[in-house]
């Protein structure tokens, strides 16, 4: 019986740990992109895409290897911090993050793809399936 209760005492640690840090393996040392004091990107975690206005560029990616709402955290808070990054958004339910930059200011695909794999993530470039934000209409 005493081994249940350690097993138990475990698991409850393990979760709270996860909660507090959010879910890092430990078998990476995760570290900021190199530049990020200078950053001003906002993060946050929400199912719903970025809505991409006449001025910005869209970049979303696929991502495999989340457990839980803070591994969508750490990614978008990473994500934030790259330069040219105005708005980072992760969904741990869809597995895909978002990134809205200005125009021509945003980060490469691959520098993207190498920071999320800092993190110990799979990341793809997906299907820019987000709607565009509506024109501002001229007052007359």
């Amino acid at each position: 019986m005493s081994c249940s209760r350690y097993l138990i005492v475990g698991v409850v640690a393990w979760a709270i740990a996860c909660a507090v840090a959010g879910c890092d393996s430990g078998e990476r040392a995760v570290s900021p992109p190199p530049d990020s004091s200078t950053a001003t990107g906002t993060f946050e975690v929400a199912d719903d895409p970025l809505i991409q206005a006449v001025d910005e560029t869209l970049m979303s990616f696929a991502v495999e290897g989340m457990h839980c709402e803070g591994c969508a955290l750490s990614i978008a808070r990473t994500l934030a911090r790259m330069p040219g990054v105005r708005k980072a958004r992760a969904s741990f339910d869809r597995r895909t993050a978002w990134l809205l930059c200005g125009r021509d200011q945003g980060p490469q695909t691959a520098a993207v793809v190498a920071a999320l794999a800092d993190l110990g993530y799979q990341a793809r470039p997906a299907d820019n399936a987000s709607p565009q934000a509506p024109a501002t209409a001229a007052v007359h």
